[in-house]
C-alpha cells in the first residue's frame, strides 16, 4: 500500500533530534566558558570545521541508494516529483541545507552591542558540522553560513553581560522552506538581546527542600531561611503558605487525589507571576515591578486515574516576584517594603511523611528596604556564604 509523504518527515525528525541535541552541547559548551584554539578577533565569520559539507551533484549511485533506502522505510512513490520530494527530504536530513543567518545584538535597552564574541553552529549530524565564530561589528551585527538539517544555534559572550543561548529552528519558521539546496528565506535578520549587568547585590538566597503541615497557615521568614516559629526558627512572616491534600493513603488515593497550595500576603505584599528570559543566563527582571501584586497565588492539582487534570501551576518557565514588610502612612501610602523573587517551584503530597506535603523552591530576598534591584551577584549568599546559586 502507498504510504503518505509526510512519513518519512519523521524519519528526518530522528535525524534531526540527533543534530539538536549534538548542537545544544556544543554551542552550550562554548557558552559555559570552554576555551576555544581559535580566538574570535574578526567582525567577519570565520570558519573552525569540524567536517564542511558541500552541494555537489548526486551521482547515479547516489540516488540508486536514497531511493532503496526510502522503499526500505515502506515508502512507493507513484510519481516522479513525489519521488523526487522525498529524496529531497532524506538529503536535508542526512546532507543538511545551506543557511545564512544575520545576528543583530543589542543590549536590553535596545543599544547595539560590538565587539561581541559569537560562535555560530550549524549541525546535520553528530559526524557533521560546523562551527563560524567571530565578533560583531559597530552595529551589532555578525553574519555566518553553513550546513544545517534544520537548527541553528547562536552562543554570545561579552565582558560586562550575561552569556546568551538562541537556537533558532528553520524547520518552526512559517514559510521556511528548502530550494535548490538553500533554506529560504535567504539570510534572515535574527534580534537577540544580550543583558548588560547592570548592579548585582548581595542577596539572602536558599534553596528549600522541607515537608510542610496540611491545612495549616504558615509563614516564611527570608532572611532566617526557615519558617517562622513555631515551625521553625523565623522571626517575621515574608509570605504564608497553606497546603491541603485528599490523600490519605498514599497507597489507595494516589490514582485519585486533589492538592491545593496557597501562597498569601500581608496587607499591602503580593506577587507578581513572570516569565524567564530563556535565552539568557540571567533570565529574571533586574528590578521588581512598583505595582500589579496581586494578595495570593492559589496553585492546585487534581489527578484522575492517574493523569493530571484541572492543574493550576507555575511553570518552569515562569517565576513570582514579591513584596513584603510592607509598612503605610497615616494616608495609605506605602513608605517602607522589601522585594524578592521565588523559581524553581514544586510542591506535592510526601510519600515518605505521612499527613504532610513537599515543597522545593529558590528564594532571592534584597535585604535593603525600599530597593526593587533583583539582580544578585552570584557570590555573597547573606544567609550563608558557603551556598552558591550561581544563577542572578
Amino acid at each position: 500500500m502507498r504510504k503518505s509523504i509526510p512519513l518519512i518527515l519523521l524519519v528526518c525528525l530522528i535525524v534531526a533530534f540527533i543534530c539538536h541535541m549534538t548542537l545544544n552541547q556544543s554551542v552550550k559548551d562554548k557558552a559555559s566558558g570552554e576555551k576555544n584554539d581559535a580566538e574570535p578577533n574578526s567582525r567577519v565569520a570565520t570558519s573552525n570545521t569540524e567536517t564542511v559539507l558541500e552541494n555537489n551533484a548526486l551521482s547515479g549511485d547516489d540516488i540508486e541508494a536514497i531511493d532503496i533506502e526510502i522503499e526500505q522505510h515502506g515508502y512507493h512513490p507513484s510519481s516522479e516529483q513525489e519521488r523526487e520530494n522525498l529524496r529531497q527530504s532524506y538529503r536535508i536530513a542526512r546532507d543538511g541545507a545551506a543557511a545564512k543567518i544575520t545576528f543583530h545584538v543589542t543590549d536590553s535597552e535596545g543599544r547595539n552591542v560590538s565587539n561581541a564574541s559569537i560562535r555560530v553552529g550549524f549541525v546535520v549530524t553528530d559526524v557533521k558540522r560546523t562551527h563560524r565564530e567571530g565578533s560583531t561589528d559597530e552595529n551589532g551585527i555578525f553574519i555566518a553560513e553553513g550546513k544545517t538539517a534544520y537548527e541553528v544555534g547562536c552562543a554570545i559572550e561579552k565582558n560586562g553581560y550575561y552569556n546568551t543561548f538562541v537556537a533558532y529552528n528553520l524547520n518552526q519558521q512559517r514559510g521556511n522552506n528548502v530550494t535548490n539546496g538553500k533554506w529560504q528565506p535567504w539570510n534572515p535578520t535574527i534580534k537577540i538581546t544580550l543583558k548588560e549587568k547592570r548592579n548585582p547585590i548581595p542577596m539572602y538566597v536558599r534553596y528549600i527542600d522541607c515537608k510542610i503541615p496540611k491545612k495549616e497557615l504558615i509563614e516564611f521568614d527570608c532572611e532566617k531561611g526557615d519558617w517562622v516559629q513555631p515551625h521553625g526558627e523565623g522571626e517575621i512572616g515574608d509570605f504564608a503558605i497553606y497546603y491541603e491534600s485528599s490523600v490519605l493513603d498514599w497507597n489507595t488515593d494516589w490514582m485519585n487525589h486533589v492538592n491545593k497550595l496557597i501562597f498569601s500576603s500581608k496587607e499591602g505584599g503580593g506577587f507578581v507571576e513572570k516569565k524567564k528570559d530563556t535565552y539568557s543566563f540571567a533570565k529574571m527582571v533586574y528590578d521588581a515591578p512598583m505595582t500589579g501584586y496581586s494578595p495570593e497565588i492559589i496553585l492546585s492539582l487534581a489527578r484522575k486515574d492517574g493523569k493530571a487534570v484541572n492543574e493550576i501551576t507555575i511553570s518552569k518557565d515562569h517565576y513570582l516576584v514579591f513584596r513584603s514588610r510592607v509598612k503605610k502612612d497615616e494616608d495609605g501610602k506605602i513608605i517602607h517594603s522589601r522585594f524578592g523573587k521565588i523559581t524553581e517551584f514544586e510542591y506535592g503530597e510526601s510519600r515518605n511523611k505521612k499527613g504532610h506535603g513537599y515543597i522545593r523552591f529558590v528564594y532571592y530576598f534584597n535585604p535593603n528596604d525600599n530597593d526593587r534591584n533583583l539582580e544578585y551577584d552570584c557570590v555573597n549568599n547573606l544567609i550563608n556564604p558557603r551556598e552558591r546559586i550561581n544563577a542572578p
